[in-house]
């Protein structure tokens, strides 16, 4: 009994460090925003990040020093994900069944909102053409 409890512990103990340790990415709204539309818009922000981690962070993300950084997107290219079709790669690696289209716009949320990194950080991400 002894070893169940202290093994249940210690699984406890890791899960809350390792919540503890996930990559916090700042938020940028704009001033005059309400309370609670200001509320609404970080709960859709959280989850932007969620839907991004699973989907989206291991092609574009980029690890500097260890730590883990987000790029910045243009309205551009933001709307651009509206069309899958314009990264071969997303038309098949990002479909309906995959990725909705309310969870794009909830991701969308998230990168729109992120608080931008410097230039410095952004000369490191890597650029990349796509041909149409």
């Amino acid at each position: 009994m002894k070893k169940i409890l202290l093994f249940s512990t210690s699984i406890f103990v890791i899960i809350l460090i390792s919540c503890k340790v996930q990559n916090k990415v700042k938020s940028e709204f704009p001033i005059g925003m309400q309370e609670p539309v200001l509320s609404e818009y970080v709960k859709l922000f959280n989850r932007g990040k969620v839907f991004y981690d699973i989907n989206c962070a291991k092609c574009h993300n980029v690890k500097i020093k260890n730590r883990e950084l987000y790029p910045d997107f243009s309205s551009e290219e933001l709307s651009g994900y509206d069309i899958r079709i314009l990264n071969p790669k997303h038309e098949d690696d990002l479909t309906e069944r995959q990725v909705t289209e309310e969870e794009i716009a909830i991701i969308k949320t998230f990168l729109a909102y992120k608080k931008k990194n410097n230039d410095k950080v952004n000369a490191k991400f890597p650029i990349k053409t796509i041909k149409h």
